[in-house]
């Protein structure tokens, strides 16, 4: 109750802001999934700031978790068009790797992940996506690697928890991301 309360004040503060408007409703999402109001508020942030890359960013994040991957992947890619080439965040290419893998792009999933891991090696969802890549791929050297890349990284850590974590719909594209990982 205390969160909720806690979520409840901070929207009160937040007032014509989309872009924390859509991270708080990304959170709230994350701990109670409403995925229609969600998608509303997606909508509304927008039209509202069409062309800021840290509201395409959030919106992607949002769209990845609906399930909705080409949608999310035009949010990575306009955020990554409007981004100044030095502060291209690793996390919009990361996500970009996993967007792939969910829409069955395994080439370019791996294009994207070996990209970011030349500007940040230990980021987890791009080796996420050379595993589910190159399993898809039946590159099974290459996706061990990964995966024990990612254990060196984040001991324990197992795909019921990321799944839990991650508020993922259940659907053909989330299902090919985490059957790759499997």
């Amino acid at each position: 109750a205390n969160v909720d309360t806690w979520f409840d004040r901070a929207q009160s503060l937040l007032h014509d802001d989309p872009h924390n408007e859509m991270r708080l409703a990304l959170a709230r999402h994350l701990r109670k999934p409403d995925p229609e109001r969600l998608y509303l508020l997606i909508l509304n942030a927008l039209r509202s700031m069409p062309f800021d890359p840290r509201n395409l960013t959030i919106c992607g994040f949002a769209l990845m978790f609906l399930g909705k991957p080409s949608a999310a992947q035009d949010c990575a890619k306009k955020a990554l068009e409007f981004s100044s080439p030095s502060r291209q965040p690793a996390g919009i290419v990361g996500s970009l790797a996993l967007l792939a893998v969910q829409l069955g792009n395994y080439g370019e999933a791996l294009e994207h992940a070996r990209h970011v891991l030349t500007i940040h090696n230990e980021l987890a969802p791009a080796w996420r996506a050379i595993a589910a890549a190159a399993s898809h791929l039946g590159r099974s050297e290459e996706a061990r690697e990964a995966v024990d890349m990612l254990e060196t990284l984040h001991p324990g850590d197992t795909l019921t928890a990321i799944r839990a974590r991650s508020g993922y719909v259940d659907n053909e594209h989330t299902r090919r991301l985490f059957d790759g990982l499997r």
